[in-house]
């Protein structure tokens, strides 16, 4: 029991480095993007687009590593039960 739970606890890695990315991107978006101007010139609008594109795309690659990260700890938790009780 002990060996199936330190390969579980050892495959919950990739989901929380998926949570430290998300809120990287969260942490980014904030400092640097922020909340939009509210009659930001073009320079600035650009800006802010640029900025919060790049945040939404780090937070996106975290969710996706946390999703996937857990179907992965839940199907290799699976595969070594069944390992062991076959």
């Amino acid at each position: 029991m002990w060996q199936n739970m330190k390969g579980f606890m050892k495959a919950l890695r990739i989901p929380s480095f998926g949570l430290f990315v998300a809120l990287i991107g969260l942490l980014y978006d904030l400092w640097f993007a922020g909340l939009p101007y509210q009659d930001p010139t073009f320079e600035q609008q650009a800006w802010w687009d640029f900025h919060s594109n790049i945040a939404n795309l780090v937070i996106g690659a975290g969710t996706i590593l946390f999703i996937g990260g857990l179907l992965y700890a839940l199907i290799s938790s699976l595969a070594q039960r069944r390992r062991m009780d076959s």
